[in-house]
């Protein structure tokens, strides 16, 4: 070992603590015809436990396993039905009560009916609406 840690170390779940003594020196560990040097930590197991050690994920990719079929959802957790289409619908957000909406649209009616009285077949005459393609005089610059 060439550090001592002498640490206690919260680990998952509600009174999992683990004394951490040390690390050893860098191992060389081979496992299903992969090596890889890797520094455990030491860690002082209870008398009553019967585990001889304990596999981090950072030690797991040196080795070649994968850790799949892990439980991601707990059996009392209620699973929401995502099948709803509860997305929004466009235009249709309308802000403030009925009433207030019914005075808006009864403000701006006027300015509706006089835009579309406008032609579709017209030019937009608002003037930043307007654009220029600088083009050398003479050439084409499109065939069609």
């Amino acid at each position: 070992m060439d550090e001592a840690i002498d640490s206690l170390e919260e680990s998952a779940g509600k009174d999992n603590a683990i004394y951490k003594i040390g690390r050893t020196e860098p191992v060389e560990i081979k496992y299903n015809g992969r090596t890889s040097t890797h520094r455990f930590q030491i860690i002082d197991f209870d008398d009553d436990d019967k585990t001889d050690m304990i596999l981090g994920y950072e030690i797991l990719p040196k080795l070649g396993v994968a850790l799949t079929g892990v439980a991601y959802n707990f059996d009392d957790n209620i699973i929401f039905d995502d099948s709803i289409n509860d997305a929004l619908i466009p235009n249709h957000s309308p802000a403030g009560n009925p009433k207030q909406q019914e005075c808006f649209m009864k403000e701006i009616q006027p300015l509706l009916d006089e835009n579309q009285r406008i032609s579709k077949h017209s030019f937009c005459t608002v003037p930043e609406s307007v654009n220029h393609l600088n083009t050398i005089e003479g050439k084409h610059v499109n065939i069609q």
